[in-house]
């Protein structure tokens, strides 16, 4: 069989590596071999990738011999950020216009991220949605990918595997995994919105993951549907959460859920191979991803005007003067180049004046690496307060030069919030701790907001 017509499906988190095999044969699709291989605990791909020999074992006990392999990486490792694109003339300035916007909002470096949008930028403003992960956890799963001789070419985002076919309208991609649930929200093929919510593994019942997960869903649909549009929603592995369904169906009488096209004879494999071979059949069905990582829509080049007006251009020339053709081409050029100068001028000339913030901001902070900041201490001491269940997290934390801080956030329920607020009243490193508030977010739901105001390092 050609290698074209063979691929591997990847799911890459940090619990497992799911592997799927699909082979095409005309128009028929087969999943020939499948499997998982677990990792231990809390494995980051950097760490796995230095002793990668289990997984390369894993790999020829199952009898994965294709070369070439689509990745789907976990949320977790992703950051997904909205940002609003004004009228673009010159296609050129995207890359640089998006990098400076996620330096600004994330304080990640550009160098040390790979990034991808969804979204069709232009002449008229709009918005496009971005996502970024670090370089040092894609160049580690390549490198494990490479010892077992297999190359990836293309690596998007697990929750992409899971859309319809049909992206018309406002559609929802939801993943469910024993440890975790993704969500992707897309508006006519675009992404809108994406949420990774960690989930306890200790047992979780049905009815606190479908809690949860339907409140984020309901907040996430909030702000981008009206209420009279119809959502069409794909489940992906909710067999062991079978309240789910009707949580979500509570939400909105709008709510379609829409079952998978039949194109692979999927046999008995788990929810997570029939993932994996989702997103292989993207690949073999020539399917562009929403987000290739990889194949980043920013790294693709733009056909030149010189290259796209070559052939009229020889074809005057063969009637008039040599050299008064090029002379006019030549002016038209330079009066071209002009005019998009003075608008990228026009453009940018807000953005330098924030990235000149940005710069005096991170000067500053660079000389916190010289020393042991109090303030790295502070959020040390503060976090080690919290569970690791994940019933509680934080909106944002304010500190003032005296350290007098304020955090906002949200808890499940009112009693993780009063566990929290107890230890850090008993906490050596606090003191004047005070509840401002913590109240009910919505009228049906056991989720609250909380803000709490204590000072740090009085006490020592």
């Amino acid at each position: 069989m050609s290698k074209k017509n063979k691929i591997l499906g990847i799911l890459w988190s940090d619990e497992k590596i799911v592997v799927s095999q699909l082979e095409r044969s005309g128009r028929t699709f087969r999943l020939t071999k499948s499997g998982q291989f677990l990792l231990a605990d809390k494995c980051k791909p950097e760490n796995f990738s230095k002793d990668p020999s289990g997984f390369l074992e894993f790999m020829r006990d199952n009898g994965f011999k294709c070369d070439r392999a689509v990745v789907g990486l976990s949320g977790k490792h992703a950051v997904g950020t909205a940002m609003q694109m004004p009228p673009l003339k010159d296609m050129s300035m995207l890359p640089g216009i998006l990098r400076f916007n996620l330096e600004k909002q994330t304080m990640l470096h550009s160098d040390d991220t790979l990034i991808d949008y969804s979204g069709t930028p232009g002449s008229a403003a709009g918005s496009i949605f971005v996502v970024s992960v670090l370089k040092k956890k894609i160049d580690a799963i390549k490198k494990v990918l490479l010892a077992a001789r297999v190359k990836p070419v293309s690596l998007t985002l697990r929750v992409l595997a899971a859309e319809p076919s049909d992206v018309s309208g406002l559609t929802c991609q939801i993943v469910v995994e024993p440890g975790s649930t993704e969500i992707a929200v897309m508006q006519n093929g675009q992404i809108k919105t994406m949420r990774y919510i960690p989930l306890s593994v200790a047992g979780p019942s049905d009815v606190s993951v479908a809690r949860k997960v339907s409140g984020e869903f309901g907040n996430l649909l909030a702000g981008q549907a009206a209420s009279n549009t119809p959502v069409r929603v794909r489940l992906v592995n909710n067999s062991d959460h079978s309240g789910l369904r009707q949580a979500i169906a509570d939400i909105s009488d709008k709510i379609q859920f829409v079952e998978p096209d039949q194109q692979i004879d999927y046999g008995d494999c788990s929810g997570s191979c029939c993932l994996a071979a989702d997103l292989a059949l993207k690949y073999l069905s020539d399917e562009k991803y929403q987000i290739d990582l990889l194949n980043s829509h920013i790294n693709d080049k733009k056909e030149s005007s010189l290259r796209k007006y070559l052939p009229r251009a020889i074809a005057v020339a063969a009637i008039l003067l040599a050299a008064i053709a090029y002379l006019i081409l030549d002016w038209r050029s330079d009066v071209d180049a002009v005019a998009s100068y003075k608008n990228q001028i026009e453009l940018i000339a807000e953005e330098v004046k924030e990235a000149q913030n940005v710069i005096d901001r991170v000067s500053y902070a660079r000389k916190w690496y010289d020393k042991t900041p109090r303030y790295l201490e502070d959020l040390k001491e503060l976090t080690l307060l919290f569970p690791e269940r994940g019933d509680v997290w934080l909106n944002s934390l304010a500190v003032d030069e005296e350290f007098d801080q304020v955090i906002t956030g949200k808890a499940v329920e009112e009693r993780a919030v009063l566990d929290v607020l107890n230890k850090i009243e008993q906490s050596e490193h606090f003191t004047n701790v005070k509840m401002l508030y913590i109240r009910q977010t919505a009228k049906n739901s056991e989720v609250v907001s909380f803000a709490i105001n204590f000072q740090y390092g009085q006490g020592n």
